[in-house]
């Protein structure tokens, strides 16, 4: 029993000298502002194309800003994951986020990207506003309104401004 258990620490020692060299990180840590329902099978894409385990934490983007902002000299997390552009830009601010430009940065619109590397955007998300007009509106303004807001399909709230 005593070779065996040498034998098996010299195959280890040995493989570990043969292994290839390690990943520069083998887990990563991530504050993600958006929903676990979206961040989640996105997170589990990425485990699986780089083998990196991912744990994630679920904030609002302020809470997530307050939270990096706090730890900034003592980082919890490697990433911020998600979110609204003004969020990673006062955190750019802080200087809480490390410059890092991906590949396929070069190929991105300038609004998909910090032009100093500091965040790039995964997503487009719109934000939508929708109010119930026929609530709030006669009948005679829904006349007039209704068509100019399908005809300015491009700008709804144009139809509703008087410039």
């Amino acid at each position: 029993m005593r070779s065996a258990r040498w034998l098996a620490a010299l195959i280890l020692t040995w493989a570990a000298a043969a292994a290839p060299p390690a990943r520069a990180a083998d887990t990563l840590n991530a504050y993600s502002i958006w929903p676990e329902n979206w961040a989640r099978p996105m997170l589990q894409e990425f485990e699986k194309a780089s083998g990196i385990k991912v744990n994630f934490v679920r904030f609002s983007s302020g809470e997530a800003l307050a939270r990096l902002i706090a730890e900034k000299n003592t980082p919890r997390v490697d990433v911020l994951f998600g979110g609204p552009v003004e969020t990673f830009a006062a955190g750019a601010k802080e200087g809480i986020f490390e410059p890092y430009k991906p590949p396929a940065a070069a190929s991105l619109p300038a609004r998909f990207k910090a032009a100093d590397g500091s965040w790039v955007a995964i997503a487009d998300d719109p934000l939508v506003f929708s109010i119930a007009v026929t609530a709030l509106l006669s009948a005679a303004a829904l006349a007039t309104i209704l068509p100019a807001l399908r005809a300015s399909r491009l700008d709804p709230l144009r139809a509703l401004r008087h410039d």
